[in-house]
């Protein structure tokens, strides 16, 4: 059976990127998309995909333990990790996705398969795939390299951009986003598993 680790990124004490102004924090948008994941996978995901979150609502739990619990499910065939982008330039904007240094080209298959679909539905700018410089202990690329099957960390869009702050804000695009996410989850693993 196909298997997968959705980790929303920050939670608990931790939001993630605020913006004044918006109500809601990177962490919730992170949660949102994520629940909306698992419910899209769920429809339309065959042969179907068990599947874990590295966090319930609201939650604080570690970068350690994230990769614990994905490391110690057995099986699991991805690791991906939600994220919202931030940056001091309010025009800079655009969707981009993160592995570790040394990864099998698997993780950089998976990761390409994933930004493309993500790309095609949403039609943000693509920042390409890009590489973690090393193991961070503290930082949210942590998990890439701390995990023990191929690792992706999606970057939806920032948060300090105002179109996209409007989109990554609006349960509808969070649903798209979803979609399209799934697309891209069912793709790698048809791929991987010869389905195509």
């Amino acid at each position: 059976m196909r298997s997968l680790v959705i980790d929303p990124g920050h939670g608990g004490r931790d939001p993630g990127a605020v913006r004044p102004g918006v109500a809601w924090s990177e962490a919730q948008i992170n949660m949102a998309v994520a629940g909306r994941l698992v419910d899209a996978l769920r429809d339309a995901m065959y042969p179907p995909c068990r599947m874990a979150l590295t966090r319930a609502g609201d939650a604080d739990v570690g970068l350690h333990e994230r990769a614990w619990l994905a490391n110690t499910q057995g099986g699991v065939g991805l690791f991906l990790s939600i994220h919202c982008n931030a940056a001091e330039n309010p025009t800079a904007h655009g969707a981009e996705a993160w592995i570790s240094r040394g990864c099998y080209e698997v993780t950089r298959v998976a990761a390409q398969t994933i930004l493309t679909r993500f790309l095609a539905r949403t039609g943000f700018r693509d920042r390409g795939v890009r590489v973690a410089p090393g193991p961070q202990r503290r930082s949210r690329i942590h998990v890439l390299s701390a995990t023990h099957m191929p690792a992706v960390l999606l970057e939806l869009g920032f948060l300090s951009n105002d179109e996209q702050a409007r989109l990554l804000t609006s349960p509808a695009w969070q649903m798209l986003a979803a979609r399209a996410i799934a697309a891209g989850v069912h793709e790698f693993f048809d791929e991987r598993d010869g389905a195509v």
